[in-house]
């Protein structure tokens, strides 16, 4: 474990598991029973996505944001609830998270109908070409 910025950082308990290893890892090392879980390459996320998020979560294991049906799993509330599940999945070397979400408990929260909505809010952007393409952007 080692600082940045002032926060903890943690290296993934099964290693060279992609997000299912770092979900696993956040909710060992969480405090809190829920815990939002945000893929850090999506940059056009709003705070009105995550407070819409949690006024939302209830009892579910895995509350998950979804753009017109689709679900974007690394914008989600996941309780710790699910760490025997994921260990089970991490074990078995199934690494799939839509696969694992199949054995959880989870609540759709559909964001494409709210006021704050806008059709790039949840997109994965990975290079500066698509970041560029996606915000119209000369950068």
């Amino acid at each position: 474990m080692h600082f940045s910025l002032g926060y903890k950082i943690y290296k993934d308990i099964f290693t060279d598991c992609g997000p299912l290893g770092g979900i696993y890892t956040a909710l060992t090392h969480s405090k809190t029973q829920k815990n939002i879980i945000l893929s850090c390459d999506m940059p056009l996320i709003s705070s009105d996505v995550l407070k819409y998020l949690i006024k939302c979560t209830g009892e579910e294991q895995v509350t998950i944001v979804t753009d017109k049906g689709k679900l974007e799993p690394l914008c989600a509330i996941y309780n710790k609830t699910c760490l025997p599940i994921v260990e089970s999945c991490l074990k078995s070397n199934n690494l799939k998270l839509k696969d694992v979400l199949k054995q959880l408990n989870i609540k759709e929260i559909e964001v494409s109908n709210q006021t704050f909505y806008s059709p790039n809010l949840i997109s994965n952007i990975n290079t500066l070409s698509e970041y560029k393409r996606i915000t119209n952007s000369k950068w």
